[in-house]
C-alpha cells in the first residue's frame, strides 16, 4: 500500500504538510471538517484547494467536494491517519 510505503519513509514527529486529492468516492465528500474530526488524529487542514483556487484557512463548516485537494499538516503518523480518514474513513 503506497501510504504504508510512504509512512515508513519519513521521519516520526517532525511535522509536514501533505496534499490529499479527493476522488467522488473518497469518504470526506460530502462531509464536513467537523465531522471528519481530524484534529482529534493529530492532524490540521491548513488549506483546501477547489478547481484550482487556494481558499483561506478552512473552517468547521467547510464541507469536501469531490476533486477537493486537502493541505493537510502534522506529523508523519498524524498525516498518514488523517489521509486515510479523508479517503476511506
Amino acid at each position: 500500500m503506497l501510504i504504508d510505503i510512504c509512512h515508513r519513509s519519513l521521519p516520526t514527529g517532525q511535522p509536514r504538510l501533505h496534499s490529499v486529492t479527493l476522488t467522488q468516492d473518497a469518504y470526506a465528500v460530502g462531509r464536513t471538517l467537523a465531522e471528519l474530526d481530524l484534529a482529534a488524529l493529530g492532524a490540521a487542514v491548513t488549506r483546501v484547494r477547489r478547481r484550482g483556487i487556494r481558499a483561506g484557512e478552512p473552517g468547521p463548516e467547510t464541507r469536501f467536494e469531490t476533486g477537493d485537494v486537502v493541505v493537510v499538516q502534522g506529523d508523519s503518523d498524524s498525516v498518514v491517519a488523517a489521509e486515510i480518514r479523508l479517503l476511506t474513513g
